[in-house]
């Protein structure tokens, strides 16, 4: 048997081996327990992994010469792999299909133990290294397992936690394994949009294609809050936009500050808005795009704000038909459909 230090030691030893590399030769790796990886500049690529080799050699470090891998565009690391060319990460199919497996046994479950969180946690956290909107569903996880008293109590699986199980069920089953590397400048977004909703209806607008619609009667019945409507608004966007989007980093002006604020730290206590966030993070993820809200002032937001109020008055189509002549907008219908969740969550 191992000790349970063991793993610590390990870390703690090659935590020292990055903090020389880092200020003694300028160079930036990352490691976990033994595993070991560095990213440079071609013309610097061989140098720094040559440094690196002498460094473990000069503290007395083993280097495993079957599992290392010279400077490359594509490297296996922690079981992803890393293509610079592509600028994709990629998991196995295998291990997909093991993943996806463990979830939907855990949508079965009524009662589970602090090992058998764990095991999950393992799991889901290893895809969402690929897929960053998954990372959600693992922090709100990972605050249930700070819950457990001990490894030896058993605790009922809450409802929440079992639809977010749901979303992973529902991406898994049509993820290829295959991500996007996004490198986050949000100084310069791929796309714009602007969105707004009223109690009577909502509208929006992305590139010159606009929509404007009365909320459908199932939508209206409810009675929802002006904040969970502006949340339906930017999921309803995303939805008619997402086959244009993908890959893209898209800045949405809505002037409603909670739906921002929710859209951004991915947090909401109302049960509907947490609907709409497990669907904006569904489409994210399947469409490989990423979303990060601003808020405007009514007055600045005015565009979207026309289309939001369409169906009050004929004055504010009018003026809103002007600026569409002018600019060259066009129009879209849309279906009540897009007013659904893909699953119930």
């Amino acid at each position: 048997m191992g000790l349970r230090s063991a793993a610590y030691i390990c870390q703690r030893v090659t935590n020292a081996v990055r903090f020389i590399l880092d200020a003694h030769y300028d160079l930036q790796i990352v490691n976990y327990l033994d595993d070991l990886a560095g990213c440079d500049v071609q013309e610097k690529a061989f140098d720094a992994y040559a440094i690196l080799g002498e460094v473990l050699d000069n503290c007395g470090l083993e280097e495993s010469i079957e599992k290392a891998a010279p400077p490359s565009t594509s490297m296996v690391f922690l079981g992803i792999l890393f293509d610079t060319v592509s600028c994709t990460l990629s998991i196995t199919k295998d291990r997909l299909e093991e993943i996806l497996c463990l979830v939907k046994s855990w949508l079965q479950k009524e009662r589970c133990s602090l090992r058998d969180l764990q095991s999950l946690l393992g799991k889901l956290h290893f895809v969402s290294s690929c897929v960053r909107p998954g990372r959600l569903f693992v922090s709100r996880l990972l605050v249930w397992l700070r819950t457990f008293g001990g490894q030896n109590i058993t605790k009922r699986v809450p409802k929440y936690i079992k639809l977010d199980l749901v979303w992973w069920s529902k991406f898994l089953d049509i993820y290829n394994g295959v991500s996007m590397m996004f490198l986050i400048d949000w100084s310069s977004p791929d796309c714009v949009l602007s969105c707004d909703s009223t109690l009577i209806g909502c509208g929006g607008i992305c590139n010159g294609i606009y929509f404007h619609t009365v909320f459908p009667a199932f939508i209206r019945r409810q009675q929802l809050h002006i904040n969970a409507l502006e949340l339906l608004c930017v999921m309803v966007c995303l939805k008619v936009w997402a086959s244009v989007l993908k890959g893209s980093r898209i800045v949405i002006y809505c002037d409603n500050s909670s739906s921002v604020t929710v859209l951004n730290s991915g947090a909401c206590r109302n049960t509907f808005m947490q609907s709409c966030l497990r669907e904006i993070c569904f489409l994210t993820a399947s469409h490989e795009f990423q979303v990060k809200g601003r808020h405007l002032s009514g007055e600045a937001n005015r565009i979207a704000d026309m289309l939001s109020r369409w169906d009050m008055g004929p004055g504010v189509s009018t003026e809103f038909l002007k600026l569409a002549r002018v600019n060259a907008w066009k129009e879209i219908e849309l279906d009540d459909d897009l007013f659904h969740f893909t699953s119930p969550w």
